[in-house]
């Protein structure tokens, strides 16, 4: 239902421009209590922050601003069904915990790439040489590797982690199985493989990117490594 609401409100905005804001005046005691419980913020996008150069582009530049939008509306709608969908577990845990509404802003912030890196105390002269030299988005990359540090946890957060990853690693792999038998195609599930989780279209192998396939492949082979050749996990030049 999040996704499908996030997804929906997404496609929409690309034909009127307004969705987002009024999807956030029906919304805004919901955004308020994320704010104030959660500590929540709406942060402009970073995908589109390195290409402002566009603004200046006639035609061009009027497309990268819709895109814009339509990302940030995604982002936006998805943290706040999110937050609805999830506030009454967070109330529950919070008799016991009072950490747990925080915990939820988190894991929603995390799960969207939304991350405040302020408040993780990353100045902002590390910020710009992060989105200048070592990651496109900074934020996202952040928020993935968070999420799955989170999986190691224990409350709301770290349960919430472990399901949101779990279904996600789950899901996909049905879909690309599932995929891959209709084009008459061999699922590669070897994480040692470079054609880990690709398919074939024309003869050239194409598949999925973000961190979290790095991740994936990365624990898989680790994992390869362990069974196979579990001395190669203490030598240097493996790392």
């Amino acid at each position: 239902k999040v996704w499908a609401s996030a997804t929906g409100k997404h496609y929409d905005t690309y034909l009127d421009p307004t969705v987002l804001a009024r999807y956030m005046v029906a919304n805004g005691p919901a955004r308020r209590e994320m704010r104030l419980k959660g500590n929540v913020a709406t942060l402009p996008s970073e995908y589109y922050s390195g290409v402002r150069v566009l603004d200046k582009v006639p035609v061009v530049g009027g497309l990268a601003r819709r895109f814009q939008l339509a990302f940030e509306t995604f982002s936006i709608v998805g943290e706040t069904e999110m937050w609805k969908t999830m506030r009454g577990i967070a109330a529950k845990e919070a008799e016991t915990d009072p950490t747990a509404w925080r915990q939820l802003g988190t894991f929603i912030q995390n799960a969207f790439g939304q991350g405040q890196s302020a408040t993780l105390g990353v100045s902002p002269t590390q910020q710009v040489v992060e989105r200048t030299f070592f990651a496109f988005a900074p934020r996202y990359t952040r928020g993935a590797l968070n999420m799955v540090g989170n999986m190691f946890n224990g409350g709301l957060s770290g349960h919430q982690a472990r399901r949101t990853v779990l279904q996600l690693v789950g899901g996909y792999a049905a879909a690309y199985y599932f995929g891959m038998k209709s084009m008459g195609q061999e699922p590669n599930f070897d994480p040692t493989d470079p054609g880990f989780l690709d398919w074939k279209v024309g003869g050239v192998s194409i598949g999925p990117g973000s961190v979290y396939r790095r991740l994936i492949k990365s624990l898989g082979s680790f994992a390869v490594m362990a069974r196979d050749n579990p001395d190669e996990l203490v030598e240097l030049d493996t790392w």
